[in-house]
């Protein structure tokens, strides 16, 4: 499957989980397909990193519309829908925020630790502005996340900070990336399905809420089984914690055949915040 090919079945698979999400009496396996989506389009801008001529001009075309779309989202939820109605969506703060890490982190050279210590430096500040500031209003926090990329409150948070690691280590080897992907979701099915972490956490009262913190606000890992003696639940990985099912993502991945197929850039830049747009006003008409 060629790149192009790939973003099709993960905008369908997108498309399917949004429905659900904006339309709740839609069956539950809407969201457990929707979880295909996102991996796809990580794995998507991984190879685009790989294969690129120009990757600055990737990682400024994802920071712009980072940018515009928070920029609208802003908007929309203070002029024109109410605050329960607000959007939080912007998954190119996502792929912005991956990008950046990858860059700093693995693909840049030169002045490697300089950036390297900025990058911290500047991250570090958000973390003590949230931490320190309780009622700063949530649309600055969501422009500061978009123009710093900061990776712990865009969506899917850090979780796929290390997802891409995994990808982008396994880029040209289809095995090692079954077996990342593979333990990367059997962690989140352990995780999620046992409460382990929330287990964990409140045996250690004095560090109880840090643990939790971090998985939950940072990893964007749910924390449950403080208080359920539970060794499994299956209801939890099915019906609330069903992010592992993206292990279906997995043979469409190992398809990718490195060719970039009749490729359609502005579409997928386009279809995402407009069909996002159009699905919550259609939700407002009928509600």
């Amino acid at each position: 499957m060629s790149t192009t090919t790939l973003k099709y079945i993960a905008t369908f698979f997108m498309f399917l989980d949004h429905l659900a999400l904006f339309f709740p009496i839609l069956p539950i396996w809407f969201h457990w397909l929707g979880r295909f989506s996102a991996p796809i389009f990580l794995y998507c801008i991984i190879m685009a990193i790989e294969y690129t001529k120009n990757f600055h001009k990737l990682i400024i075309r994802l920071y712009i519309s980072n940018l515009i779309m928070s920029l609208c989202n802003l908007i929309i939820s203070k002029y024109i829908i109410s605050i329960e109605n607000q959007i939080t969506r912007n998954i190119f703060s996502t792929w912005f925020s991956v990008t950046l890490f990858l860059y700093i982190f693995f693909i840049n050279n030169k002045n490697r630790l300089k950036k390297i210590y900025l990058y911290i430096i500047i991250q570090s500040v958000i973390l003590l502005i949230l931490f320190f500031e309780n009622n700063i209003n949530y649309n600055i926090i969501m422009i500061l996340t978009s123009i710093t990329g900061f990776p712990f409150l865009v969506e899917y948070k850090a979780l796929f900070i290390i997802l891409g690691i995994l990808f982008f280590k396994a880029k040209n080897n289809k095995i090692v990336l079954a077996i990342n992907y593979s333990i990367f979701c059997i962690v989140l099915v352990v995780l999620t399905g046992t409460g382990i972490v929330g287990k964990i956490s409140v045996k250690i009262p004095l560090y109880t809420s840090l643990i939790n913190n971090i998985f939950e606000n940072f990893l964007g890992i749910p924390i449950w089984g403080t208080w359920d003696i539970c060794i499994f639940s299956l209801h939890s990985i099915l019906f609330n914690n069903y992010q592992w099912m993206m292990i279906g993502a997995l043979p469409f991945l190992l398809r990718y055949n490195k060719k970039r197929g009749n490729y359609k850039k502005l579409f997928f830049y386009m279809f995402y915040p407009i069909h996002i747009y159009v699905l919550m006003f259609i939700r407002i008409l009928l509600c």
